[in-house]
């Protein structure tokens, strides 16, 4: 049964994200979509993609900020980390790029596989905050809409199981009656979080992500002006917003038809753009972030060797195989 499952599970994963983009798509004229698809300025696009490249660098400057109490891995590798996770997110379910991810970054790094998980917990703590802070920021200078408070409640609510999954990790850890396994895997995890013990690899890193956001929010505002689409500041921050909540939620490959059917059906009747305007820049959008995805990642998992096997075997909590004993190369 298990067998047969892991060979549905893909082809029902990519299903479900042609479905909805195919619903996206079905609810907009083709020939005008077409239109403007092809009506799209190049060079703001070359831009966009610029700044995108700009975006998973910084991302990758948070991450090295919360790794670094853990040992050494250099910037580039941790990046090839994130676009090898990347680019498996197209492919596999369940948020097993993730798994990818912290599999290439501990090959990379000789840090031990569930103090990267422990490490990317407190990034997801970080992002939440992060974008909490300049959500309810915004709100007093732009007018939003009332969906944005929902947005809220769902970042306050992984805020909260991501720091009780922490705190939990610290307190099972030091807890001399737990044996075995588990104890073992709480205190990796516990580990992977050290940084908190650091407030100022913490500020840094909420720093970075601050200028993820801010980035990936410049990339949707390229894609409007080299697509002619006039959303204004707010329709960006929520377009964005809808963004990261696509690529977080385990709906579809990548967010893929997930993000364009958020972006019909909530942009148009808030800000007064056509639904083929904004599948338009949702279409380029993703697009532009998932190209680098796709050609880097690829080559990434191809030099690290990564194999799905690699991310099933018990041993994988000690370093990947090659690993630099978490001197970085």
């Amino acid at each position: 049964m298990k067998r047969w499952l892991r060979i549905i599970a893909v082809p029902i994963w990519l299903s479900l994200g042609a479905a909805l983009l195919w619903f996206a798509l079905k609810q907009v004229d083709r020939h005008d979509l077409l239109e403007s698809l092809t009506g799209v300025a190049i060079l703001p696009l070359l831009g966009a993609l610029v700044v995108d490249i700009l975006s998973v660098a910084s991302k990758a400057t948070k991450w090295h900020m919360l790794l670094r109490p853990l040992g050494k891995v250099t910037l580039y590798k941790l990046q090839g980390s994130i676009y090898a996770g990347g680019a498996v997110s197209m492919v596999l379910p369940f948020r097993l790029d993730e798994a990818v991810r912290a599999f290439v970054a501990s090959r990379f790094s000789g840090i031990p596989i569930v103090s990267i998980f422990g490490s990317m917990a407190l990034e997801r703590l970080v992002d939440v905050c992060v974008l909490l802070g300049f959500v309810l920021s915004l709100t007093l200078i732009l007018p939003l809409p009332p969906i944005i408070n929902s947005a809220v409640l769902v970042a306050s609510a992984m805020a909260g199981v991501l720091v009780a999954m922490l705190v939990v990790g610290h307190i099972f850890s030091s807890r001399d009656w737990l044996k075995g396994v588990l104890a073992k895997l709480m205190d990796r995890f516990a580990e992977g979080s050290r940084a908190l013990m650091r407030p100022q690899l913490v500020l840094a890193a909420m720093v970075f992500s601050a200028g993820e956001w801010f980035l990936t929010g410049s990339v949707i505002a390229l894609v409007c002006e080299a697509a002619s689409v006039p959303l204004p500041p707010g329709g960006m921050v929520l377009a964005t917003t809808l963004l990261f909540t696509s690529f977080a939620l385990p709906l579809a490959p990548a967010g893929i038809g997930v993000y364009q059917v958020a972006c019909e059906l909530v942009l148009p009747p808030i800000y007064g753009i056509s639904k083929v305007q904004a599948v338009t820049m949702a279409l380029l959008v993703h697009m532009l972030l998932l190209a680098p995805m796709a050609t880097i990642g690829s080559t990434v998992i191809i030099l690290a060797g990564v194999r799905l096997s690699d991310l099933k075997r018990p041993g994988g909590d000690e370093g990947g195989e090659g690993g630099e004993g978490g001197e970085g190369a």
